[in-house]
């Protein structure tokens, strides 16, 4: 191709990405002035989904922790991350079905809820908990980190028993396990 005709093409196109970036800037200015003035939501605390559309254990707003027993005077039952694929009837004897995300089995159960993760008002002695089945080097469990660990490993759905050690980031739990207080889910009513 000759030198020239390139040269002409280059220009064209550097005319038309420029003629396109300054359009859409000018709509963006236009539908500005013409739309209605929308108040931001307050900005959520760290126990809420971030803007990425999970917090800070990955989980999303869609994300269900189930479990097939209820806790009872268990010290912890096991949980799974899941999704609602149809909510409770009278037909499923109030049960929901959920795709559990671990192994990709459906699920029948009426023990499941939403969870955020707790704060520093809900370390109390006798709060049923969820907490990741992931422990780290020191043996204290742990949160996720990353999407893959909160899928597709098993949680406990437990209770704290002693919060003795709150000051120093650790929480025990039902069977004794010290969990660290980043780590511990509640239930959203």
């Amino acid at each position: 191709m000759p030198k020239k005709r390139y040269m002409q093409l280059a220009a064209l196109l550097a005319a038309l990405l420029a003629l396109a970036l300054l359009a859409g800037c000018g709509v963006n200015r236009a539908l500005g002035a013409i739309m209605p003035a929308v108040p931001v939501a307050q900005t959520p605390s760290s126990s809420q989904v971030n803007q990425s559309g999970s917090d800070a254990h990955f989980v999303v707003l869609d994300d269900y922790f189930i479990m097939e027993t209820p806790l009872g005077e268990n010290p912890y039952v096991y949980a799974a991350v899941a999704k609602m694929k149809a909510v409770a009837t009278a037909q499923t004897n109030n049960q929901a079905r959920f795709l559990r995300a671990m192994d990709n089995q459906s699920v029948l159960t009426q023990y499941y809820c939403k969870t955020r993760i707790a704060n520093s008002a809900d370390l109390t002695v006798g709060k049923e908990v969820y907490i990741l089945d992931r422990t780290d080097s020191s043996g204290y469990h742990r949160a996720p980190l990353n999407a893959g660990e909160k899928n597709g490993s098993y949680w406990f759905k437990t209770k704290i028993t002693d919060i003795s050690r709150k000051a120093q980031g650790q929480v025990m739990v039902g069977g004794g396990l010290w969990v660290n207080i980043n780590a511990v889910r509640v239930a959203v009513n």
